[in-house]
């Protein structure tokens, strides 16, 4: 059967899929649609109409056949939120970039932030993270936080939660000042919040401009938080609003401890207090997580504490842009060492004591000690993890109970290793301040993030799900991140994000109605009983 043809976009099928870390192996795609590159001039009239018109028409044959559509981006969730059906749409080429101008924002905004020195950027959602840090530089700013990669598209980046570990700022979607919808062949939105909106008239009015059709600006509260983390399910995500801050650099710090159990440690943890860790810094850091070694060896470190602060940096010329650092503030880095030194011989016969020497040797060389000064892009940037080779989930609790998501951690990780199962990586703790994301994980006032990477075995996976378990029988209130392999299901989901379920499926039913709920199914959805 002749595959389908589409105005402005490359058609094709697809014999089998897969994500990057190989966790999801799909047979047959039928058709996978690229919408082609837009012009030079992001200003003109109808210079995306091109593109929305290829996102247009598919949306056309995807409603009119009920076939199931999934945007996919770089591959690199772990879930199955990027798991595709029928159709999937390649947003690569959605990459535009501006800087809303003066006369596009609201007086109070111009007032407020704006004379703060923030500043909104217009995206398009198949832009990576890596291209937005390199324009923002360019022009004086930075992404107020990201994740620990840079790999990522905008839209998928958004829609997932991520996150890195900013004590003052939250996630990625807390950055959001707008986002554009397309939810049907002939409907695309611009969402806002109804409290302090940034964007005026003229923005929505503009948009509609270049997009060569009318979009319905909508400031509705319950609207915008839903959608601020969509899950790739309430339409297809053409742009966004982010909010950038004025140029900065981190100062990174590394505090080693070869007891996991540190009073100061747990200070830090708990408290996030770490004056007594650098008398030289009077002031607590913007950013602290901290990587434990699953199988710590006596006399060697058994904890890394990352501090990082903030401190103002000038802009950087497009043809002075800083070249990456050879380090990275992710422990995914560490996997990608790991399994270059196992060499292949990931079984479950390795010993604890061998493991954990590998483990200590390439978590001492990533995080050395010593201060180090970078852009957020340099310090969150690529690693080099084998394709088709990881396995990661991450687990948020209340910050409070911290504690005891660390002592459950150990009481699975020992009784997974008695038996010859390890988790073939690094723990990483993580620290995320609220969110008013309906399905943002940071719903708690403040935020613990677990994140437990590994090269992929049956072991591993078996500890994920055994603490999963065991966090619920203990009475543990948790959910899972979004893009990464997760235990969750409705009734897990749902004593985690209360009425928060109900409000998304509430915004989800007005936004795309019963159509565009089968066309924007996916798995996780069912897998969590939101569908």
């Amino acid at each position: 059967m002749p595959l389908p043809e589409f105005p402005h976009a490359e058609t094709k099928s697809l014999t089998s899929w897969s994500n990057f870390s190989g966790t999801i192996q799909k047979g047959a795609v039928p058709l996978y649609v690229t919408p082609l590159a837009h012009g030079p001039d992001l200003t003109a009239a109808g210079a995306l109409a091109p593109q929305l018109g290829a996102v247009r028409e598919l949306l056309r044959y995807c409603f009119a056949r009920q076939l199931r559509l999934r945007p996919v981006g770089t591959r690199w969730s772990f879930s199955s939120i990027i798991e595709p059906d029928q159709v999937i749409l390649d947003p690569g080429f959605m990459s535009g970039m501006l800087r809303v101008g003066p006369a596009s924002l609201t007086p109070e905004y111009s007032a407020g932030r704006g004379a703060q020195g923030f500043a909104p950027f217009w995206i398009c959602g198949g832009r990576t993270v890596a291209m937005t840090n390199v324009r923002l530089l360019e022009e004086g700013f930075c992404l107020q936080t990201s994740g620990a990669g840079d790999g990522q598209r905008v839209a998928g980046a958004v829609a997932t939660g991520t996150h890195s570990s900013d004590l003052r700022v939250g996630a990625m979607h807390d950055a959001l000042l707008g986002i554009q919808l397309v939810t049907g062949p002939d409907r695309c939105v611009f969402l806002q919040p109804e409290r302090k909106p940034a964007l005026s008239e003229a923005f929505v009015l503009w948009l509609s401009s270049v997009c060569g059709m009318h979009v319905q600006h909508i400031q509705d509260d319950a609207l915008f938080h839903a959608a601020q983390v969509s899950l790739g399910s309430l339409g297809v995500v053409f742009s966004v609003v982010l909010e950038a801050a004025p140029a900065y650099r981190f100062v990174r710090r590394i505090t080693r401890f070869e007891d996991r159990n540190d009073p100061a440690l747990w200070r830090a943890i708990r408290l996030l207090d770490t004056g007594s860790l650098h008398p030289d810094r009077p002031h607590n850091p913007d950013h602290l997580d901290v990587v434990f070694h699953p199988y710590p060896e006596s006399g060697k470190t058994s904890a890394w504490l990352t501090t990082m602060w903030k401190v103002p940096a000038p802009p950087v010329l497009a043809h002075a842009m800083p070249v990456p650092l050879a380090i990275a503030s992710d422990v995914m880095s560490l996997i990608a060492g790991l399994f270059d030194a196992l060499d292949g011989e990931i079984t479950t016969d390795l010993t604890t004591p061998i493991l954990a020497g590998i483990i200590s040797d390439e978590t001492e060389a990533l995080y050395a000690e010593g201060d180090i000064e970078a852009y957020p892009g340099q310090l969150f940037g690529t690693n080099n993890l084998p394709a088709g080779s990881g396995a990661s989930t991450e687990i948020i609790t209340d910050h409070r109970d911290s504690g005891d998501l660390m002592r459950v951690l150990y009481e699975v990780l020992d009784q997974h290793s008695a038996r010859g199962e390890h988790l073939l990586g690094a723990a990483a703790l993580r620290f995320v301040p609220s969110t008013r994301a309906t399905l943002g994980m940071n719903i708690k006032p403040l935020n613990a993030y677990l994140e437990l990477p590994s090269i992929r075995n049956e072991g591993t996976l078996a500890i994920y799900d055994t603490l999963f378990d065991e966090l619920e029988r203990q009475g543990i209130a948790y959910t899972c991140h979004w893009g990464q392999q997760h235990g969750m299901d409705e009734a897990r989901l749902r004593a985690w994000f209360g009425a928060r379920v109900d409000r998304w499926k509430a915004a989800r039913d007005a936004l795309i109605g019963e159509d565009g709920k089968k066309v924007f199914s996916a798995k996780i959805l069912e897998e969590v009983g939101l569908s």
